[in-house]
């Protein structure tokens, strides 16, 4: 096992790179035994095909520590077994193929007899990874090994059927992606209605049977988290994207389930907390255009993040201060004045259904849904009597070219980032934010899929960098570049398109003495 630490709160273990599931086993039982220790600084820890993610809390423990922790445990083969056989109607080709003749031309054989050699594979799990339920699929046959697209797609449909590298799999939700694409089902992978929602586990059996179009059509999404026990309000304009969300739910990586929660963690505590809330109540969490909300109750809320220039029955809302609203009244936000991403911190936090135990939504995993105009608004519990002074400095938003901290990833390119710059595109959403310019030289398309860190900075193929964020996948197989500070993920959220992003290298041990200082202050507002 070799280890290398990523950014500041994660360090990653791998073995030699193969394409052997008994590698990918080998770090599940690994994981397995780390959790079993239950150290409390463990946040997750992720398998990957040749590879365990581990993310810990950097307050708590050094990457050392961790370190010794996982030696201890030792690097015994593990295999799970198999515990069911699991076949998948496909319906190969067509409109839901778009990359069946870049197969076709990669591999040198006809479209025909890609579906047909796929179909005929004899496939296992090897790990879970991703986003929620992707599966990543052994036994791919050796003369279909085609590398990932050099940009990934910003959308790929549910049920689509792709093969990467040495794998195959299905995409279980709408979301980003690299995959080459020759095919489609319509077998729910993943399904939160289920008393278990994985439709496979590692270790099992697939079978994949060429079908005919019309012998099945594909379902549409169905999910809805949102619960209202005691409401006091109604969304009249849901505006661009308005959810509920929290601090996330950790520890699920292993199953594909990304941490998700605010895009600005910071700004969302600090507004619970003028609220008078504690720090991780679940919130709304919106761009611009923004929400118009009306109050059919009393109530009392903060804002926090972004600066929508909000108004309450005509009345400027002053940020990070605890206001009171009468039945009646409406909350609008006339125009975008800095930032990307505001919060609203109801006074008795936002009562929404839990899953894995967490609030958050997650729509490209089909947890939770975007808010739209009629949605009843609710507390979760009676309204402090209260709120906190909260200091607005404490979360400002990024200038014109904000300094974002980070540390080199394994590429000797990333020190080219030291002093540089570079330009966010318009290509940006909860999962991630591309980027324009500059381009670097092209990152690698064949690597195996190992856990993604958070801050993680990834380098496709076409050389444009794309900066992780809340829903991140939990694995991925495109170069790491660089990983930003933890502290930093707010300066990125907030950039709209068209920032340029300033950077300056600092060492593990400085962002985390940065995360402890923020810590600290809020540790403090809370206690008053």
């Amino acid at each position: 096992m070799k280890y290398t630490q990523e950014g500041d709160s994660r360090l990653i273990v791998r073995w030699p790179a193969s394409a052997d599931p008994a590698v990918a086993f080998r770090a599940s039982g690994l994981r397995r035994r780390l959790v079993e220790k239950n150290p409390k600084w463990l946040r997750d820890a992720v398998p990957g095909a040749c590879s365990l993610c581990i993310v810990f809390d950097p307050l708590i423990v050094d990457p050392a520590e961790v370190q010794s922790l996982v030696e201890s445990l030792g690097d015994a083969p593990e295999d799970p077994g198999q515990a069911k056989c699991v076949e998948i109607p496909v319906v190969y080709g067509g409109p839901d193929a778009p990359d069946l003749a870049r197969v076709a031309e990669h591999t040198g054989l006809a479209p025909e007899e890609v579906c047909r050699r796929h179909a005929a594979g004899k496939y296992r799990v090897a790990f879970m990874g991703f986003t929620p339920g992707f599966a990543y699929i052994v036994g791919l046959p050796p003369e279909l090994v085609t590398p990932r697209l050099r940009s990934p797609r910003p959308r790929v449909v549910p049920g689509s059927v792709g093969v990467a590298s040495v794998h195959t799999g299905i995409y279980p939700s709408d979301t980003a992606g690299g995959w080459n694409i020759i095919g489609r089902t319509n077998m729910r992978v993943i399904d939160w209605r289920r008393p278990d929602p994985f439709l496979y586990q590692p270790g099992d059996r697939v079978i994949f049977k060429a079908v005919d179009r019309h012998e099945f059509e594909i379902p549409q999404a169905e999910s809805t988290i949102f619960e209202s026990p005691y409401t006091i309000g109604e969304i009249r304009h849901a505006g661009l994207l308005t959810t509920v969300q929290d601090l996330g739910r950790g520890g699920f990586g292993h199953q594909g389930v990304t941490i998700s929660g605010a895009m600005d963690r910071i700004a969302m505590r600090l507004a619970n907390l003028a609220a008078g809330n504690r720090e991780g109540a679940a919130t709304l969490e919106y761009t611009y255009p923004a929400p118009r909300i009306r109050f059919s109750a009393r109530a009392s809320f903060a804002l926090g993040g972004a600066d929508f220039g909000a108004l309450i029955a005509g009345r400027p809302v002053p940020m990070y201060e605890r206001v009171d609203a009468k039945a009646g009244e409406e909350l609008v936000f006339d125009r975008r004045h800095r930032g990307h991403w505001g919060y609203l911190a109801l006074a008795g936090g936002i009562s929404a259904k839990r899953y894995l135990g967490s609030a958050a939504t997650d729509t490209r995993s089909g947890i939770g849904k975007t808010l739209s105009a009629g949605a009843r608004i609710a507390l979760e519990t009676p309204p402090p009597a209260n709120g906190r002074t909260v200091p607005k400095d404490l979360a400002p938003m990024p200038g014109e070219a904000p300094i974002v901290r980070f540390m080199p990833g394994d590429d000797s390119d990333s020190a080219n980032l030291d002093g540089g710059e570079i330009i966010l595109s318009v290509l940006q959403d909860r999962s991630g934010y591309r980027s324009d310019a500059p381009e670097f030289p092209p990152g690698a398309s064949t690597m195996l899929s190992e856990g993604i860190s958070p801050g993680t900075i990834q380098l496709p193929p076409d050389g444009k960098p794309i900066f992780l964020m809340a829903d991140r996948p939990t694995t991925g197989g495109y170069q790491k570049l660089a990983f930003f500070a933890s502290i930093d993920t707010r300066l990125i959220a907030q950039s709209p398109p068209g920032t340029k992003l300033r950077f300056k290298k600092v060492t593990s041990d400085e962002a985390r003495t940065v995360i402890r200082e923020m810590r600290a202050a809020l540790t403090a507002i809370e206690g008053i």
